[in-house]
């Protein structure tokens, strides 16, 4: 992985890694799409014109990674999207530097346009029933992808982080979802290093930090999004809530399968109005 380095040879790899991508196909992508595993794979939600493998992008995946990078069509909006690693248990804290290397890819490709599609637990009701379109986030990871020598040819050194998650992007989404039946919470989400390891005492001071929801996902790919100057937007399906009271109350299969599907309908339409 390409997390050390000075970032001249950053840069120089990012580069050489972007003319691999070229050399499978001609398509410019305007949006980046990271899905995580509770959602449908990238080839399943679009129209894919190339597959990049992902033993092809060794320093953009880690070597482990048995998913690729998929280029195509979504609605009619070019695409490249990829699966974010799940991070679950103890031994699976997400390694927040290498989660935004293909988000950094996906802009040297020409993506300015994040979208991050996921899932949540909602912690208060503000949070949402179904859908979850994120406002603002606490990092609670323990790392931060941009700890470290700056890729100046990227991004500032001190990114702003205020209005990361776009505003008119969140309005698009909401009246998507609202024309579609589709109720929407969302707020401020946390990000934890796995919901594995959430007790009721976690759970209440998250609630007390202001948190509405809270996910080990979306963030270190927002953080690098927006220090590239990408418009980001992070839509995510609520499968269980963690009510005050220390009441965990999972949604029934089909109910989050129904929030699964919500979720790539939004986004498909999102895809296409943008494009």
């Amino acid at each position: 992985m390409i997390q050390d380095e000075l970032p001249s040879v950053v840069m120089e790899r990012l580069y050489a890694i972007r003319q691999v991508v070229r050399a499978h196909t001609g398509l410019a992508p305007r949006l980046a799409l990271a899905l995580s595993p509770a959602l449908p794979k990238p080839a399943e939600i679009m129209a894919v014109s190339s597959v990049v493998p992902a033993d092809r992008l060794p320093d953009v995946f880690p070597l482990d990674c048995t998913d690729d990078l998929v280029l195509g069509m979504l609605a009619n909006t070019a695409v490249v999207a990829w699966r974010v690693p799940e991070a679950t248990g103890r031994a699976r804290v997400p390694n927040v530097r290498a989660r935004g290397f293909p988000v950094r890819l996906a802009g040297l490709l020409g993506a300015d346009v994040l979208f991050v599609a996921g899932d949540a637990v909602a912690l208060t009701p503000a949070g949402g029933t179904s859908l979850a379109l994120v406002d603002d986030h606490l990092n609670l990871l323990g790392a931060n992808p941009l700890v470290g020598p700056n890729l100046d040819a990227l991004g500032p050194r001190f990114a702003d982080m205020t209005g990361a998650y776009d505003a008119a992007l969140r309005a698009m989404g909401r009246e998507v979802a609202a024309r579609r039946g589709i109720a929407t919470g969302g707020g401020v989400l946390a990000a934890i290093p796995s919901l594995d390891l959430a007790t009721p005492a976690n759970c209440s001071a998250l609630r007390d930090a202001g948190a509405d929801l809270v996910s080990s996902a979306t963030v270190p790919e927002v953080i690098v999004a927006r220090h590239m100057g990408m418009r980001s937007l992070a839509l995510l399906a609520v499968t269980e809530f963690r009510l005050s009271d220390d009441r965990v109350a999972p949604r029934d299969g089909a109910a989050g399968g129904r929030a699964v599907a919500d979720t790539v309908s939004v986004l498909r339409e999102m895809a296409a109005r943008i494009g």
